[in-house]
């Protein structure tokens, strides 16, 4: 991918550094971004799990961690629409 070493000249250095530090700015909000949808994606499988109790105290540890293996498989867009679903089932779109 890099140019012959005879053929870099000093524009070509200074182009390519501004070229790297512009990637590595990108790469930092980037990753910044995807730490943040990381947590907002954490908060909302536990408040799944958390939410909408209605089981018997000696059924809880079982029913608790159904719903905690089945919130680890959920994507964001999931969790969303489910905790959506719990809190407020009449304000859902309703689907064609």
């Amino acid at each position: 991918m890099g140019w012959p070493a005879e053929r870099v000249v000093m524009s070509d250095l200074s182009q390519i550094e501004v070229l790297a530090t512009v990637r590595n700015l990108a790469f930092l909000k980037l990753g910044r971004n995807i730490h943040n949808f990381a947590l907002v994606e954490q908060w909302l499988k536990y408040l799944v799990t958390a939410s909408n109790i209605t089981v018997v105290g000696y059924q809880y540890d079982k029913q608790n961690s159904k719903k905690i293996d089945k919130s680890k498989k959920m994507m964001l867009g999931q969790l969303i629409s489910d905790i959506l679903e719990t809190w407020h089932p009449d304000n859902l779109l309703k689907k064609p």
